[in-house]
């Protein structure tokens, strides 16, 4: 067995083989790379979990393996004896028998429901609550108990923020937001907005949406977009499943290589304070207009801060609230300033958690060099473009798949009706 992998773990996976568990064919690029930095002391311990567990309801065997491989080797070096060890089977056998759910396990996560005599559509994303700092070794058979005590479940149902469900383990839990969207890189910018929606829905399910944006004043040449796009699918499986497909190695849209990542979250359900903005977001500017120009058409109503002009939208910095709310008012729709209507609104402040996930994206850039000339991840995967610590106020939504998970010590849950 060649790919660098050390003698002693190439032997415990050899007898691995042999089980019939899972064959060589079956390993992903991401289990050999495991395997190749996996601890020698630690890969019997590791081998005879997969191997004990029920493989009849995983569909991904390599996924599973690379989840118990990495368990164990943060066990490793994080100073601890043994990681947790996998759900009881036998527990995990009668809940199903119990409740008749469907219950399956795939790549990065656990997968229970939807009740298997389910009639009718399922239950809104309004339904779901996401649930967070879960113990790694939490599994349907303590969980589900639980959240049945709060309703009927769909996928699950989670209304139990800070729980204690063990001496010092509390549930955080917040409602969920699906994650509908998908940033795409690369993209010719000759297509038009109904070209890459054609080619898009040839390779997707569910595809219900493609946002484009274009500099107002290239409406009459060849550039259509500015070379990415955002995917907006009918449901978060719906564009997992896209991203999975879109991201494989040899996958080509218009003869271009793409990169594809989850558009940057703006959730709608963290509070953001509007009620002391002054800052207004001005969408649609033609490449001529200057900072002067908008400074003298927006000063007119009460003195102004100072103007940021960046590419066909600018931020307004307003002294006072109510000359900025005066500015909106008047402007909002204007023709003065852009090819079409101007587009006016607040300008939401951009929490810690935005700001995190944004200066990640940058670094993920900077690590992960491509061609093609694509904007940075770390600006464009924002619907729209930020600057100066605000957003413009069309989020993109990011959250987890409505089914439980332990890769991120999370689960997801939706109620039924």
């Amino acid at each position: 067995m060649k790919q660098g992998i050390s003698e002693a773990v190439a032997t415990e996976v050899q007898n691995l083989f042999a089980t019939g568990a899972i064959g060589y064919r079956d390993l992903s690029q991401e289990a050999l790379a495991c395997l190749k930095d996996f601890p020698e002391d630690q890969i019997n311990s590791a081998v005879k979990e997969f191997s004990e567990t029920d493989l009849s309801e995983i569909k991904d065997r390599s996924a599973h393996l690379v989840s118990i491989l990495r368990v164990w080797h943060e066990a490793k070096a994080g100073g601890h004896a043994q990681p947790s060890h996998g759900p009881n089977e036998a527990t995990i056998k009668a809940l199903l028998e119990r409740t008749g759910f469907h219950h399956e396990v795939t790549s990065g996560q656990r997968h229970y429901g939807p009740p298997s005599n389910w009639d009718g559509e399922p239950p809104t994303h309004q339904s779901e609550v996401f649930l967070g700092k879960l113990p790694k070794d939490l599994y349907e058979d303590e969980l589900v108990p639980l959240c049945e005590q709060s309703g009927s479940i769909y996928e699950m149902r989670i209304m139990l923020n800070d729980y204690e469900i063990r001496p010092g383990k509390k549930i955080k839990v917040n409602v969920s937001t699906p994650n509908l969207r998908l940033f795409v890189g690369n993209i010719p910018k000759t297509k038009s907005r109904d070209e890459i929606m054609e080619e898009f829905s040839k390779l997707t399910e569910n595809l219900k949406d493609v946002i484009v944006y274009s500099t107002p004043d290239d409406l009459n040449t060849q550039r259509k977009n500015r070379g990415f796009c955002f995917l907006h699918f009918d449901s978060h499986i719906d564009a997992a499943n896209a991203k999975k497909k879109l991201g494989r190695r040899g996958v080509r849209i218009f003869n271009s290589d793409i990169y594809v990542d989850w558009a940057d979250p703006i959730d709608d359900n963290e509070e953001v304070n509007l009620s002391d903005v002054k800052i207004l977001y001005v969408k649609n500017l033609s490449s001529d207009v200057t900072e002067d120009q908008v400074r003298e058409a927006f000063g007119s109503h009460g003195p102004l801060e100072k103007v940021k002009r960046m590419k066909d939208y600018a931020f307004v910095h307003f002294e006072e609230r109510e000359h900025a709310l005066k500015a909106m008012e008047a402007l909002n729709g204007h023709e003065g300033l852009g090819k079409g209507l101007l587009e006016v609104s607040l300008a939401r402040p951009v929490s810690d958690k935005v700001k995190q996930k944004r200066e990640q994206r940058k670094m993920e850039h900077h690590t992960h060099r491509w061609g093609g000339g694509a904007p940075a991840v770390g600006a464009a995967a924002f619907d729209g473009g930020a600057a100066g610590g605000f957003y413009n106020s069309r989020g993109v939504g990011a959250a987890p798949f409505r089914s439980g998970g332990r890769g991120g010590r999370w689960a997801a849950a939706a109620a039924g009706a």
